[in-house]
């Protein structure tokens, strides 16, 4: 007869989950990977506004700099001969003028002066240029038309100054004088 050996019923924890994975560990890698997310953004930003901005505007410049050295490269190759040309058209037009002469002033200029002041008013003898100076001698004419050209070519803003002394030519006609008129011209009429 054997004996019947009763079985105990032992009581075992039950565990349904794994408790060496704890919530912590994916609170914090969750922070990191936002933290590291936004850091990606900021340097983004300062990659597109610090780097590649500034260097598309230097890289513009430059474009813009080759394309005028390239224009000004032109010029000075349609200008290579420019002097050689001056120099040949003043052998032909009259560079006859001293330094000195060229400086002055358009002497056209300063006879236009003279014919609408002077000559339309009385008759030259002689006309005398020298640098911006110019002497002219007139006709016989009256004191009071010396007066008048005298007042014109004060008030002509092409005129520095004006001087003028007469001499009376004709001992029967005492009103009747030729006046020696010099003007300085400074041409700043049309300036």
């Amino acid at each position: 007869m054997a004996k019947k050996v009763k079985e105990k019923k032992i009581n075992l924890p039950s565990k349904k989950s794994i408790n060496f994975i704890s919530d912590r560990t994916t609170k914090v890698n969750r922070i990191s990977i936002i933290a590291f997310v936004v850091f990606l953004l900021f340097l983004a930003l300062f990659v597109k506004f610090g780097v590649i901005d500034p260097l598309a505007r230097v890289n513009r410049a430059e474009a813009v700099y080759r394309s005028m050295e390239t224009q000004l490269n032109g010029y000075k190759e349609q200008l290579k001969d420019y002097d050689k040309i001056d120099a040949e058209y003043n052998e032909m037009v009259g560079s006859f003028l001293s330094e000195t002469e060229l400086s002055y002033l358009d002497r056209m200029d300063i006879i236009k002066m003279v014919e609408e002041d002077i000559k339309s008013r009385v008759a030259i003898q002689s006309i005398t240029l020298s640098g911006n100076t110019v002497r002219v001698v007139t006709g016989m004419t009256t004191m009071n038309n010396v007066s008048d050209i005298v007042s014109v070519l004060d008030h002509d803003a092409r005129n520095s100054y004006v001087t003028v002394t007469t001499a009376q030519a004709d001992s029967d006609n005492k009103e009747k004088v030729t006046a020696n008129i010099v003007v300085s011209y400074s041409g700043r009429a049309g300036e």
